[in-house]
């Protein structure tokens, strides 16, 4: 666990302090972080992701990401990797607990930053499990006192949490219509789907007339449209599967990643179609078939 933890824990700290950069600066941080995959952006640049504080509109960070919401989907799916992972008492225990504390609290910062609500659902859930099950030690009080104190002072400021299912009208219009696209799809090949990576290039069949050209938010949608019934039984069988081999093998922190990463495919498709969160996704089977 320890050659995974490392690197896992170097990049997910750089890519919160990279989010923290620009959402001081309000921009892209530019020089070295380019040849990290950083792209190029201000505040004001068309179509960029924002969130309204106190009346004004602020750059949400990306990191070297797609989107503020992949940013936040991958670190909350990376957070219980670091806190439900059990650190054998050794010569160095407090340092490597202080290492986790530390990489925890920078995932927690990115997440936060990022302005995904459905991110911070994910993560707000993975840390109430674990704070329950140490319940009994009172520095875990103590964190959760914390994150309480987090939640009032973000519902004072933002209210974004409050709102989370008002989401703009021309969102729930494209996310309706790529929906219907998905079903129209499934119905015209209900076995064997439309094939592997198809669904943007059959969209302007589906919905004429309509510039969308985006998967539809919904990673088990999606499967279902481009192999069918066939294909996603055979994804359903290798979740059952993947969630009972970790179970029988105690891997609590890879299944607690593994059901973030289906909570969050229920309202996004970065999971299946991103080639970061496709990697992260084959880190998280490979802990728990290890």
């Amino acid at each position: 666990m320890r050659e995974v933890l490392i690197p896992l824990g170097l990049g997910v700290v750089g890519s919160a302090i990279l989010a923290a950069g620009q959402f001081l600066l309000q921009r892209a941080v530019g020089g070295p972080a380019y040849f990290l995959g950083e792209r190029s952006f201000l505040a004001t640049s068309p179509g960029i992701a924002q969130v309204i504080i106190n009346g004004r509109l602020y750059l949400r960070p990306y990191a070297t990401f797609s989107h503020p919401n992949v940013l936040g989907g991958f670190l909350a799916t990376v957070l219980p990797i670091f806190l439900f992972t059990k650190i054998k008492k050794q010569r160095f225990f407090k340092m490597d607990f202080l290492i986790l504390t530390s990489v925890a609290y920078s995932i927690w910062l990115g997440i936060f930053i990022s302005f995904s609500r459905i991110a911070w659902l994910a993560a707000l859930g993975s840390s109430g499990f674990f704070l329950f099950a140490k319940a009994k030690r009172r520095f875990w009080w103590g964190v959760l006192a914390v994150v309480i104190l987090l939640v009032v002072m973000e519902e004072m400021t933002l209210g974004r949490f409050g709102n989370l299912f008002s989401v703009d009208i021309e969102s729930i219009s494209e996310r309706q219509q790529l929906f219907q696209a998905s079903l129209i799809m499934i119905g015209s090949s209900p076995l064997l789907g439309s094939g592997l990576g198809s669904f943007i290039s059959n969209l302007p069949q589906v919905l004429i007339g309509s510039r969308l050209l985006q998967p539809v938010h919904s990673i088990y949608l999606l499967i279902l449209s481009e192999t069918g019934i066939v294909g996603f039984a055979l994804f359903l069988f290798l979740i059952g599967k993947t969630i009972m081999t970790a179970i029988s093998k105690h891997r609590s922190a890879a299944l607690a990643a593994l059901i973030t990463i289906l909570f969050l495919g229920l309202f996004d498709h970065y999971f299946y179609t991103l080639p970061q969160t496709q990697l992260l996704f084959g880190v998280v089977l490979g802990l728990i078939y290890a």
